[in-house]
């Protein structure tokens, strides 16, 4: 059985980018810029959705999971044709690891609101997701919407809690 073994350290002479400040900001864009964009999107769709109303929140959930598709697919692509090491795509298993932590801290400081406040743990996920269906609040449509994105319920969450009428 033959295995084939990619060259990662071949020279990038074949590939000069633009000298100068358009060169470094392309760079940046390639390397990080793009990714920065794609794991931003839950927060430009709450943002701009549910505090400054710019556009329904289900037409800005549009281009979160656009990326939510198109995150993996770049994510392979630059580890691809790296050869930088300190590039992110590199890291993205450490930063998961360190993202564990607060969404357990998220959990559990949510356990006293509901005894002293009456805030229910589920009550966000349905909120959202009575929002992108249009379904009543007591439908088991509401919260399998919510479900179904488990990397995003985290801040949508708290942008729903803390709305006064949930996600318009």
């Amino acid at each position: 059985m033959a295995v084939l073994v990619e060259d990662r350290t071949a020279s990038t002479s074949d590939v000069q980018p633009p000298s100068g400040a358009v060169g470094g900001v392309l760079e940046w864009l390639l390397k990080r810029g793009i990714l920065w964009g794609m794991t931003q999107t839950p927060l430009l769709a709450i943002l701009g959705g549910v505090f400054f109303h710019i556009a329904p929140y289900p037409f800005m959930a549009l281009p979160m999971l656009a990326s939510f598709v198109a995150l993996p697919m770049w994510v392979s692509y630059r580890k691809k044709v790296s050869i930088d090491p300190d590039e992110p795509v590199h890291h993205l298993h450490k930063y998961a690891l360190w993202a564990l932590a607060p969404a357990a801290v998220f959990s559990v400081v949510r356990i006293p609101l509901h005894y002293t406040i009456g805030i229910i743990y589920w009550h966000p996920w349905y909120d959202f997701g009575s929002a992108l269906t249009g379904t009543g609040l007591g439908q088991a449509l509401s919260p399998s919407v919510a479900c179904s994105t488990p990397s995003r319920v985290g801040p949508l969450e708290w942008a729903s809690t803390f709305s006064s009428s949930g996600i318009p």
